[in-house]
Order: structure tokens, then C-alpha cells, then sequence
């Protein structure tokens, strides 16, 4: 198997080891681990603690890449996805027990019980990028790239996947090459690393992630909607 190649600051890594870290993170949902709710909190402070303990090296990694001053980045990206990581973590048992639906029987389904039940779909494929995504085709016929906002872009779908239940790869934009290598770097020392992988690269990197079929995609921009692809 081919070692991942270093540009610029940035792992590429091969299709091989593509497929070896989404048959891992397939494997780890599969067990069962990430329903537990307490493991779901536990992640969910983590990914706090990540920004919270890491906000200077983080800060800075965005000013290198963007010349965003650090106050910029810690009032509008480190401490929201701190806080709102912390209130899913306070909520998220409220948010994931059953629905009653009971009201919604038919005349002939009276003394029946409905629920609502709500299960993780698996592993949640998150791209900082601005791309036009029709199935698994990527163009890149926009200008637009959500590069001005790597931490946000990178983690507020995170903590929704974690909260939800499901593994998660993060493709960060390879535009911010600071930040995405400080990241890729932080993150294991914080999630866990069976079931949350920073994964660097470009397009071809993000079409054989797509090829290889993580559930829910979240292309993360405001000029672009999110697509989906299915097992």
C-alpha cells in the first residue's frame, strides 16, 4: 500500500488508504458503539475541549491561511462550535427518545401505539468545499469556496453527526493548507479515532470518498445545497 504523499503542508492520501479508513469507520458504527448516548456526550465535550484548549494554535492556523484577525476567530467560529457542542451534549438524550405518534392512527388503528424512533444513518462524509455535486460528478464551476470560514465550515456538521449518532470523515478545503494540517493533527487527540477521521486532499480525494458511498454528505457553503448519496 502506497504511503500518503505530502504537498505543501497537506497529506494526500492514496485510494487504498481511502478505502481502508471509510471500511474502519463502516466497521465502527456496525458495532453499535456510537448509539450510546453517553458516548455521544462524551464526544460532544470533547470536540469542545478541542477548540476550547487549542483556540491560540487554532486562531492562528486560520490567520496564516486567510489573515483573519485571531479575536475574528475567536468570537465568530471557536467559541459558537464550543458552545453549541456543549449544548448538544446537554440535550442530545432529550433529542434522540421516542416520538410519540399516536395521534396520527386511522379510526381503525385506535388502541395502537406509534413511535417515532430515530437511528444514525452511518458514516457522515463532511466537505468544507464549494463544489457542484450532482450525484457523484464533481465540477468545479463555481468561484465561490467556503475557505473564509475553515473551523465552522470543518466542525458545525460534526457536531450534529456526532449528536446523531453516526462516524464521521472531515474533508477540510486544501485552500486554508494551515489549517486543515492543524486539524487533521488535533483531532485524534481528542475523538475517537475508530470513529472520526480528518482526511486532506482535493478533488480527487473527495470523488473516491464519494465513490466509496459514507451516507450522509454535507457540502457545507451558503451557495450550495447539500446532496446525498445512499449504501
Amino acid at each position: 500500500m502506497a504511503a500518503p504523499i505530502t504537498v505543501c503542508g497537506i497529506h494526500y492520501l492514496t485510494q487504498p488508504f481511502l478505502s481502508k479508513i471509510c471500511a474502519e469507520l463502516k466497521s465502527t458504527f456496525a458495532s453499535g458503539r456510537t448509539k450510546s448516548i453517553a458516548w455521544r456526550q462524551q464526544q460532544l465535550l470533547q470536540l469542545a475541549r478541542l477548540v476550547q484548549y487549542n483556540a491560540d494554535a487554532l486562531a492562528e492556523a486560520i490567520h496564516k491561511d486567510l489573515g483573519k484577525p485571531r479575536f475574528e476567530v475567536f468570537l465568530a467560529e471557536i467559541n459558537i462550535i464550543a458552545q453549541r457542542s456543549i449544548t448538544c451534549a446537554k440535550e442530545v438524550g432529550e433529542w434522540a427518545k421516542d416520538e410519540d405518534n399516536s395521534s396520527s392512527n386511522q379510526d381503525w388503528q385506535v388502541g395502537w401505539t406509534q413511535k417515532i424512533r430515530k437511528e444514525p444513518k452511518g458514516v457522515a462524509l463532511i466537505i468544507a468545499y464549494v463544489l457542484l455535486i450532482t450525484n457523484t460528478v464533481l465540477t468545479n464551476t463555481t468561484p465561490k469556496r467556503p475557505w473564509n470560514y475553515p473551523l465552522t465550515l470543518s466542525l458545525q456538521p460534526l457536531y450534529g453527526a456526532i449528536a446523531a449518532g453516526c462516524c464521521a470523515v472531515i474533508k477540510p478545503s486544501e485552500v486554508a493548507t494551515s489549517f486543515s494540517s492543524t486539524l487533521a493533527e488535533l483531532l485524534p487527540k481528542y475523538l475517537d479515532n475508530d470513529a472520526f477521521r480528518v482526511i486532506e486532499g482535493a478533488v480527487p480525494e473527495i470523488t473516491r470518498l464519494l465513490e466509496l458511498q459514507c451516507v450522509p454528505l454535507f457540502s457545507y457553503s451558503t451557495s450550495v445545497l447539500p446532496m446525498y448519496t445512499t449504501l
